[in-house]
């Protein structure tokens, strides 16, 4: 996202593809954490700098494939932040979520409210 607006405030005409239906990725999960409420506030102003940009495209929900970004002089490729797994006994019990589970309140992340300890 930073790229995409240091860029077209340098005259750069700029599309912006995004897979899912919003910007902002991770950034999206990490604003529900108790204490990180200053997430919201980063894509308020990410999403309010876009939209002020006339040089800017945003294509959301769109992959883009090679296909796609062929007509492109340049491209920067931000592939965004796919959660590891651990390797730790115990990790594939069903009692055991990940942190996309709690924060998306799936599986035995269900309730709570906050974290788990």
């Amino acid at each position: 996202l930073a790229c995409a607006t240091v860029a077209a405030e340098r005259g750069h005409k700029v599309t912006l593809f995004d897979r899912s239906p919003s910007i902002g990725g991770q950034f999206n999960l990490a604003k529900q954490v108790p204490g990180k409420e200053e997430f919201y506030e980063t894509l308020r102003y990410f999403t309010h700098k876009l939209a002020s940009l006339p040089t800017i495209s945003l294509q959301l929900a769109t992959e883009a494939d090679a296909s796609t970004l062929a007509g492109y002089d340049r491209v920067v490729l931000a592939t965004g932040v796919v959660p590891r797994s651990l390797s730790l006994p115990g990790w594939d019990h069903p009692k055991v979520a990940s942190y996309v589970d709690v924060l998306q309140r799936r599986g035995a992340g269900r309730g709570g409210g906050g974290l788990l300890r």
